[in-house]
This record gives C-alpha cells, structure tokens and sequence, in this order.
C-alpha cells in the first residue's frame, strides 16, 4: 500500500493569521503545510519554519486541502500559545 506525500506552502501566513488569505510575512513566521495521504485519510501537519514546531491533524482524503490546513494551522497556533505559557 503506497502512500502520497505532498508539501506544499499555501501561503505565507503568521500563526495568528489564516491560511487561507496572502499575508506579507518574514521567513521567521512561514508555516509549511504537509499532506500525506493513505488510502481514504489525509495526515495534514503544520510546520512553523522558525521554530520546527509541529502539529498534525486526520481528516477525510476528500476533504479540500484549505480545509485540512485551516484545521492544522488551527492546532499548531494552540502549541504555539501552549509554549509561550
């Protein structure tokens, strides 16, 4: 059983901003987004570049990938908050 591997940066986003939308940011706050599929599920991960901090999702491979990244990039801003505590 093989498995797709796909990265991919959507767009240059800053924790606290949205994937989704085009964001004038420095290479310290990109965010790299990792899609790694297997059979009917989707492991997507959200890196922040500058730190190496990571944090991944599942979701269903018919998904749309936006919808995928807003979910992990969601996640990896709650790490990064958690960390700043």
């Amino acid at each position: 059983m093989g498995s797709a591997r796909t990265v991919a940066t959507l767009s240059h986003a800053t924790p606290t901003g949205c994937a989704a939308q085009k964001l004038t940011a420095s290479a310290r706050d990109e965010i790299l987004f990792e899609f790694v599929v297997q059979g009917n599920v989707v492991k997507a991960t959200a890196i922040h570049a500058a730190t190496g901090t990571e944090a991944s999702i599942l979701g269903p491979a018919n998904a749309g990938r936006e919808t995928l990244a807003r979910a992990a990039l969601r996640k990896l801003q709650y790490v990064l908050a958690k960390k700043e505590r």
